[in-house]
Order: C-alpha cells, then structure tokens, then sequence
C-alpha cells in the first residue's frame, strides 16, 4: 500500500550554488563534491563566481578537485539535469556568453525562476547591487586580497561555529566580509535596489550569492535569498518539490528557523 512517504519524490526540485572560487586556494571542491554527489535534483543555478578568474591571474591554483566539481556539473548536465550559469564579477567575463549554451549548459546574466508553488524568483549573482564593484573596481581586488589573507590568518585562530548565529561561520575573515558587506549594502541602498529591480521583472522575490552571506528573509513583500558560499559557509539553497524553499549546509552542523515568517527554513544539510 503507498504511503504519503513512498508518493514524495526523492532529492529536490532546484539546487542553487554560488561563489565556489574555484581556482583559489580558499575553494572547499572536496565537501562541495562529496555534497553534489549525495544531492539528488532536476535544475542546477549556478550563481556566480563559479571559476575565480582574479585568483588565477594572482597565483595559478587548479587542483584535481576542482576539475572533478567541473565535470560532474557537466555529467549532471548531459545526464537531463537543466544547468543555467548565471556568473558573477569573479567570473564576469562570461557574462559576454550571455544567452548561449555550451553543450548542455546555458549561460544567463540573469535567470527568472518559476517555483512549483507559482512564485516567480529573479536569479542574479548580486555583485550589480554592489557600488564599490562598479565605482571603485580597484578596491574590490584590494579586498579580497586582504580576504585572502585573512582566511590564511584564521589557520592560526581557534574560531567557532554558534548555534544562535545561523548559519555563519564565525572565522575572522568571515565576520570581516559580512561588516564590510553590510556597510556596502547600507551605502548602496541595497535593499531599495532589490525591490526596484524585482519589480521591473515582476518576479516576487530574488536569489543571489556574492556577500557570502546565507540567509533567507525578505524586504518588506520582496522574498530575498542568498545561497551563501562554498569557501567558508558551504551553504546551497534547494527548492523541494512543493516550492519551499531552504537552506542546506554541508557537513551539517546548525539549524535556525528562517526570518520573517517565510515559510522557508534553515536546515541541517542530513536531513
């Protein structure tokens, strides 16, 4: 006899992953494989920042895992899963691709996605909110050089992980990415910006990457998701097969309900 269990399909409708950097040093391509292969989906996004073009030009980093990352998206690809690459400032340069397909992978600036429960998300990278990219191009290397080394410092700390600070790790180059991130939202006007560009779209809501930040809130009746980063937080956000929306994080280490009353929630990637 079916059960409700047995009726329910397996894995989730949508994966979105971002801000992978592979290519630096700083690119956790063995957890993000060991995730991909245990994740079973219909439509992969890839959000930005895939390949990290200004870490190679620094220092040629290519290891054989980040080659692994490449070709099992590419496997996932041919094998019927519908793979959209949205890039990102770190991998800008194929946004000159924008509208084509290579193989089985399309190239999008920018990607409307329709959930199974009728919600239509804007799917962007999030750099084009970001006025120092844009204004001060020179500054965004000279920080994420100093990103560079502080992650490079944090070998040397002891950090941690808090329960009631979701989803975050709490590594010094961690918090320092998200105050400076907080300032360039503040003196971008980044939240007006989202909705301004949401409904020129006519989307409800908006999933980016960019701020390595994950997190799933909303501002004011514009639903905003950030699927976070696979350098520190190693987070991804899935759509089930009802349209809830939710963030994973890999290996499973917290769990925090979502903010705002959203039905999406925060989750320990194992379940």
């Amino acid at each position: 006899m079916d059960t409700a269990e047995s009726q329910t399909p397996k894995g989730y409708r949508t994966l979105w992953i971002s801000d992978l950097h592979l290519g630096s040093s700083g690119a956790q391509a063995e957890d993000l494989l060991s995730f991909l292969r245990q994740t079973e989906v219909e439509r992969i996004y890839l959000v930005g920042d895939i390949i990290d073009l200004w870490a190679l030009r620094r220092r040629p980093h290519w290891p054989s895992a980040h080659m692994e990352v490449i070709r099992h998206v590419l496997a996932r690809a041919v094998d019927g899963v519908s793979v959209t690459y949205v890039p990102g400032n770190h991998d800008h340069a194929m946004r000159a691709y924008s509208g084509q397909r290579f193989g089985q992978v399309m190239v999008e600036e920018r990607a409307l996605h329709l959930t199974a429960d009728g919600q239509r998300m804007l799917v962007m990278h999030g750099d084009e909110f970001d006025r120092i990219i844009h204004k001060m191009p020179w500054l965004a290397h000279v920080g994420d050089v100093l990103y560079d080394w502080l992650r490079a410092l944090n070998k040397r700390l002891p950090h941690r992980t808090h329960k009631d600070e979701g989803m975050q790790p709490q590594t010094l180059s961690a918090n320092a990415k998200h105050r400076v991130k907080q300032l360039v939202h503040f003196l971008s006007g980044f939240e007006r910006r989202v909705e301004q560009t949401c409904r020129a779209a006519h989307a409800h809501g908006i999933i980016c990457g960019h701020s390595h930040h994950a997190e799933i809130t909303r501002f004011r009746d514009i639903l905003y998701c950030n699927d976070g980063d696979w350098v520190e937080s190693r987070t991804a956000l899935v759509e089930h097969h009802n349209g809830r929306l939710e963030l994973l994080r890999w290996p499973a280490m917290v769990s925090s309900p979502a903010e705002q009353g959203s039905d999406a929630v925060l989750a320990d990637s194992s379940t």
